[in-house]
């Protein structure tokens, strides 16, 4: 699967097989806002770590990417 970064708008290609992730993951990266490992670097998270909060919301490594899988607070009541 190929995005865009929602930042730089950089091609990214997801390669990822669909029995890795979640069918609830799988739904959400045609849709999401994907983020690059290099603006990840670029604001000051670890592209390499599964999870990262940017811009007020949660992002999960995908591949190369981060894909943003809810707000901050989301699962707080």
């Amino acid at each position: 699967m190929t995005r865009r970064c929602s930042l730089c708008q950089q091609e990214i290609t997801l390669a990822v097989s669909d029995r890795q992730l979640p069918e609830s993951l799988r739904q959400r990266l045609s849709q999401a806002e994907v983020v690059c490992a290099a603006c990840v670097r670029r604001l000051g998270q670890h592209p390499e770590d599964l999870y990262v909060v940017l811009l007020g919301a949660y992002y999960r490594k995908v591949g190369d990417a981060h894909v943003k899988v809810a707000p901050v607070g989301a699962f707080h009541g």
